[in-house]
């Protein structure tokens, strides 16, 4: 698609966000299939936005690591004492992949010519470079990637002049900063690749109005339709609640929950989006995540967890709350996956909003801004 072609497709995608909900559309179906639109999108928001990587649970331990790729970059994630840090995957010598996976180390030790690194970055030892004039070490340290936690959640930024993560969450912070889920801990997730675009993952995360039907045999049992309060979302995300019927699902219990919630939080979830690719339900006990990193414009690896305050959690009520939300996930992603290539039809146009869709708006508002001018 040539600069002319991504010119009108995010004019096509300001338009939409032009009106306002009650006339709102979905965006146009070629959002989803552009190779040059997810090549903007990469530079404007991977490249530039604070994403979420993880838990900090997922590296607990001083040289627990993980690797991930932001944008095209090959980034490992690792704690450092009782720091995260995190660094290029990439060999300063000849540009090898550092680590693979997941896992534990005292040092990080290139598998091609053994440069190793201390878990500061520190440049340690190297072979066989005596003959190398002028060759100085410290001027080969793994650079620092920016990196910040806020509630638990590791977020990387390749841009040093975007603002600093805390204020980017701070309007967010007022409004669940007394859910305390920096105080939960992660019992259960996986590592998925959907066949879908990434968009249309966080549209169906943050779609309320699905849930009637695609999961009416899970949570629509004790969130129906009718329990929605639709909300504005605000700086960088979006945002609804819905209450619980608590006794609705024995086989998903909703405590222990922090003792700051308030009445009305103790009694609802709370769906959101944290722009660009972070979706939480944040339930009074519990929140279940998705962190998403675009593969292509129909593939898209999704980092998917559920986290609670019971750190103590039996194994019967921890495995019931993991098939829950597999039981979830599988509804969703036979949807996903077939809108994926319903948008590539002749016959595919833009279909109107459900007030209950309010979330995917303020999404295609956000993709606006940062994908205009």
């Amino acid at each position: 698609m040539s600069t002319s072609e991504v010119e009108q497709l995010t004019a096509r995608i300001a338009e939409v966000a032009s009106h306002a909900l009650r006339d709102a559309t979905t965006m146009p179906p070629d959002v989803y299939t552009s190779e040059s639109l997810l090549a903007l999108e990469l530079q404007r928001i991977f490249a530039a936005e604070w994403i979420c990587v993880g838990r900090v649970e997922e590296i607990s331990d001083s040289g627990d690591y993980f690797t991930i790729d932001v944008a095209g970059e090959p980034l490992i994630v690792v704690r450092s004492g009782g720091q995260v840090r995190v660094f290029p995957n990439v060999c300063r010598h000849k540009w090898g992949r550092l680590a693979e996976g997941s896992g534990n180390v005292g040092r990080i030790v290139c598998p091609y010519h053994a440069w190793t690194y201390s878990l500061d970055g520190e440049l340690i030892r190297t072979r066989y470079m005596d003959g190398a004039e002028g060759f100085c070490p410290a001027d080969h340290n793994l650079p620092e990637v920016r990196s910040a936690v806020w509630a638990g959640f590791i977020y990387v930024n390749l841009d040093d002049a975007a603002p600093p993560l805390e204020q980017c969450r701070a309007e967010l912070q007022g409004r669940i900063g007394n859910y305390h889920m920096e105080d939960m801990r992660r019992i259960c997730g996986a590592e998925e690749i959907w066949s879908t675009n990434w968009k249309l993952l966080v549209e169906n995360f943050t779609d309320f109005y699905h849930v009637f039907h695609t999961h009416r045999d899970t949570i629509d049992r004790y969130t129906p339709t009718e329990m929605i309060d639709l909300q504005d979302g605000g700086a960088g995300y979006s945002f609804g609640t819905a209450r619980v019927i608590k006794d609705a699902m024995p086989e998903s219990p909703f405590e222990p929950h922090h003792p700051d919630l308030d009445a009305s939080q103790r009694e609802a979830f709370a769906m959101i989006g944290v722009f660009p690719a972070q979706m939480l339900a944040l339930a009074p006990d519990r929140v279940f995540y998705m962190c998403l990193e675009p593969l292509g414009v129909d593939k898209v690896r999704t980092k998917w967890g559920v986290a609670c305050y019971d750190h103590d959690i039996d194994a019967e009520t921890a495995n019931g709350i993991e098939a829950l939300y597999q039981q979830l996930n599988g509804e969703d992603r036979p949807r996903v996956e077939g809108i994926q290539k319903g948008v590539r039809s002749r016959f595919a146009g833009q279909g109107r909003l459900s007030a209950y869709e309010n979330m995917n708006w303020e999404f295609t508002r956000y993709l606006s801004r940062r994908l205009s001018g």
